[in-house]
């Protein structure tokens, strides 16, 4: 994977797609179009989270580079992938850097 992008990975499991996971689907349309080439969203079977304490209350889940969230609407994760995203800009080597 490039370092300059963003790493999604939506929980596809039954428990997740059903309690709201379905609705991440949309994260690809809803991104907004100048940010799509940064981020490459892929599935996941379950991850688990469902199955430890607690964590049925708080599905559906999915990651964000290294970071886990938990029972984020649509709108909650596209900001988050935004927040990311402008983090990866700050520590993006500027074209004169990576060529040294």
């Amino acid at each position: 994977m490039d370092q300059n992008k963003i790493k999604v990975t939506i929980c596809t499991g039954t428990t997740c797609y059903i309690l709201g996971g379905s609705n991440y689907l949309l994260l690809n349309l809803s991104i907004p179009e100048a940010l799509r080439e940064r981020v490459e969203i892929s599935g996941s079977p379950c991850m688990g989270f469902c199955q430890e304490e607690g964590g049925m209350e708080k599905t559906p889940c999915l990651k964000i580079g290294e970071e886990l969230y938990t029972g984020l609407s649509l709108e909650e994760a596209v900001k988050k992938i935004i927040e990311a995203t402008s983090s990866i800009e700050k520590f993006a080597p500027t074209p004169k850097e990576s060529s040294l």
